[in-house]
Order: structure tokens, then C-alpha cells, then sequence
């Protein structure tokens, strides 16, 4: 509720003349995004080699970009991904995970990556234009664990590498703010977890994200 709050304020912000001036290069925007459902290859203690099944929730997205000609920009995101597991596989065994469950496994995976930016202009359609871009950066993830049967608890964070591709379209609802539209496919490199706890060495292989990305920006 409070992503959707924050993106009601930018927008009256952003529809004032005097918020933003027409003259400038750079930008800011921010926004909520949503991914798909997908899977990621696990190591751990118990279940050994494995494979996650994951539900994608609802994240946020923050970024600067600069216009360095009608065509190519180069941006900086901060965006944050959240997700919960329901299932993990291996060979032999099934466990399943979720509020009516013994276990829950939550995560939030929070990164940083530049990027650039290519546009083009769609003619016959004013204020509307296509883009496609790809960047690289750093992400940190956090894990939360817990169960009903010993009321055990455990948080775990890694360090990690991340690559973006992406492509969607932009309105411009006047000359100082826009609105854009994107698809975006995240890829995480493999990390092991640090905790004090039971997720401690466990490993997340190197997997992809799929979402769809709704900002509101407009020219400082």
C-alpha cells in the first residue's frame, strides 16, 4: 500500500508546471513492479540438491537517468524484488512451504545496477516512444525463516552479481513528465547464504527474474 501511496504523490508532483523544467536532461523516476512465478536450483544440508518454486510478489523501483541525446540515456536503479517459497524438489522428497504450512521461507533481493538506455521514437503517436536497454550491478539478498514445530527463526543474507536486459515503452504526458511500461529479466549469480542459524552455507544458484515495471518519472 505504501508503493502505490508514493507513486499517487510523484504523480500530483510531477502534473505541477513549476516541478520540472522542459530544458533539462535529467530525470528521475520511480515505481512498483511485479514478477512471475519461477524457479531456482538450491543447496542445502537437508534436502541437498534441490530446486525452489517461488510465487513473485510486489517490489519498488527508484532511479536517476541523463539524456545524453534524444536517443541514448544512461540510468542508475535501485530496485527491490520480493518473493516467497512454496515448494522445493529434489529426488526423493517434496517439501512444501506457506502460511498454512510447518515452514515459511521469505526473500527480498534489493540491487543496484547502471545501465543504457536505447529509444525509439514511434511515429504517429505523440509523446509515445519504445526503448530497450541492459546494465549490470550488485545485488544484496535477505532470506527469512521460520517454522511452527520447534518456533525456530533465521535470517540470512549474500552478496551477489546481477544482469538486466529490458524493453517496454514511455508516454510523455506533458513536456516535464512520463509515465513507462517495461519487461524486465533480472539474472542473480549463484550465492551461499551467512546467518546464525539453520540457512547458514546454504546456496542459491545463479537464476532468472521475469516482471513487469510500472514508474512515473519526470525531468528536474
Amino acid at each position: 500500500m505504501k508503493q502505490y501511496q508514493l507513486i499517487t504523490l510523484i504523480s500530483l508532483l510531477l502534473t505541477a508546471e513549476t516541478a520540472f523544467s522542459e530544458d533539462s536532461a535529467m530525470y528521475v523516476s520511480a515505481g512498483v513492479n511485479k514478477i512471475n512465478n519461477f524457479t531456482q536450483g538450491g543447496y542445502g544440508a537437508v534436502a541437498g540438491h534441490s530446486t525452489n518454486h517461488m510465487y513473485g510478489n510486489t517490489g519498488s523501483n527508484i532511479a536517476i537517468g541523463y539524456d545524453f541525446t534524444d536517443h541514448v540515456s544512461l540510468e542508475v536503479e535501485y530496485q527491490q524484488q520480493k518473493s516467497q517459497q512454496y515448494k522445493k524438489v529434489n529426488s526423493t522428497n517434496t517439501w512444501l512451504y506457506g502460511p498454512s504450512q510447518v515452514s515459511r521461507l521469505s526473500f527480498k533481493t534489493e540491487s543496484i545496477a547502471p545501465r543504457l538506455i536505447y529509444r525509439f521514437k514511434l511515429s504517429g503517436i505523440q509523446g509515445l516512444s519504445s526503448y530497450v536497454g541492459a546494465g549490470a550491478g550488485f545485488y544484496r539478498g535477505t532470506v527469512n525463516y521460520d517454522e511452527n514445530i520447534n518456533n525456530t527463526k533465521d535470517t540470512a543474507t549474500a552478496n551477489g552479481q546481477v544482469f538486466q536486459m529490458l524493453g517496454g515503452i514511455r508516454y510523455h504526458i506533458n513536456d516535464k513528465s512520463f509515465l513507462e511500461l517495461r519487461v524486465q529479466n533480472d539474472k542473480f549469480s549463484s550465492v551461499t547464504a551467512s546467518s546464525a542459524g539453520v540457512l547458514n552455507g546454504g546456496i542459491v544458484k545463479s537464476h532468472n527474474t521475469i516482471g513487469t515495471v510500472l514508474t512515473v518519472g519526470g525531468y528536474l
